[in-house]
């Protein structure tokens, strides 16, 4: 196995705002409740996440929060969720899935090593729906 490190990478938003058009600094979260703090069985980092993104990106993003997919493999259901869609103005799509803990490449493919997991998982079998 081969650790993968990644590096925080800082994000500035550029302004979008001109006279003509203004833009509200907050990207439009959907379902709008997990803003808050209490709210919805999601881990704190998650939520983190979600604030951040919330106030970074302007209102002409918006930010989709536990999407759940199902397909069919094999006459058999597979089930998934990915942590966030975000979404801009002419509907481009980035999917992140958050792992908030550490994440390995076994044979060309991301695993993630959760603490109560005996074995890893792979991460692109929980966020591919095909």
């Amino acid at each position: 196995m081969i650790p993968l490190r990644l590096k925080s990478i800082r994000y500035t938003q550029p302004t979008l705002t001109t006279p003509e058009r203004p833009v509200t600094p907050m990207a439009r979260l959907i379902p709008d409740d997990v803003a808050e703090r209490n709210q919805g069985p999601w881990p704190d980092t998650e939520r983190t996440t979600l604030n951040k993104l919330a106030v970074a990106l302007s209102a002409e993003y918006t930010v989709f929060h536990g999407i759940h997919w199902a397909r069919i493999d094999q006459a058999n259901p597979v089930y998934g969720e990915i942590d966030f869609i975000v979404m801009n103005r002419h509907g481009r799509l980035l999917a992140i899935e958050q792992k908030d803990a550490p994440v390995t490449v076994v044979r060309n493919e991301l695993m993630v090593h959760n603490y109560n997991d005996t074995k890893p998982k792979s991460v692109l079998t929980q966020v591919s729906p095909t």
